[in-house]
């Protein structure tokens, strides 16, 4: 269905016989390898081609360390707007574990963690003692 509407640029609604044509633009993105993927048999060769027009990879956060404080300013700010209260102020130990964890969950993981103190946290002044275990002592825990 995707497929023959990105190329006939037409929509037929339930019930409806005549078409409706569509002017759109398809933004999708994965963490699979599509290329895999269709050699595996679990994704169509003609939507890839399709829909693959203008490929940009984004890597993890893990490789964006320039990012993390961008990122941890941005959702602090943004979270705090949003409470009706003043953003958290980090210390430079704790923004260092920040920009040294590896961050699986990628900017997800950022944004929860940010979230998870403005809840949590004793005060507005963050530490090494307000950071989860992984995070302020990764030695510790891996």
């Amino acid at each position: 269905f995707l497929l023959r509407v990105l190329e006939e640029r037409v929509v037929n609604r339930i019930g409806d016989s005549r078409g409706r044509p569509v002017d759109v633009r398809l933004v999708a993105s994965t963490n699979r390898d599509l290329k895999h993927e269709i050699a595996a048999g679990r994704f169509r060769r003609d939507l890839y081609y399709r829909i693959g027009a203008v490929s940009i990879t984004v890597p993890p956060l893990r490789e964006r360390g320039e990012d993390v404080l961008l990122l941890v300013e941005h959702f602090n700010r943004q979270i705090a707007t949003a409470a009706g209260e003043d953003p958290l102020e980090f210390s430079r130990e704790a923004l260092d574990a920040l920009l040294a964890y590896q961050w699986p969950g990628n900017v997800r993981e950022l944004k929860n963690l940010i979230g998870r103190l403005h809840v949590l946290a004793r005060g507005r002044d963050i530490g090494l003692h307000d950071l989860p275990g992984e995070i302020a002592a990764p030695s510790a825990t891996s």
